[in-house]
């Protein structure tokens, strides 16, 4: 589960990321939360390192 601050990632690039990620995992949005479910031999903690780093070069 991750916690996404929306003052620093935008809704645009929390969706192109998702998008990107879409063969890597599942990814379910709730109040602010992102709930991301591997389809891969991946650890949460990797995964979550990895998309949070993706989305953020998204916005830089």
């Amino acid at each position: 589960m991750i916690q996404l601050n929306p003052k620093f990632y935008s809704e645009q690039a929390i969706n192109e990321t998702i998008t990107a990620y879409k063969d890597i995992c599942d990814a379910k949005i709730e109040n602010n939360t992102i709930t991301l479910t591997p389809k891969t031999d991946i650890s949460d903690e990797k995964l979550k390192n990895e998309f949070c780093n993706y989305c953020l070069s998204l916005i830089t």
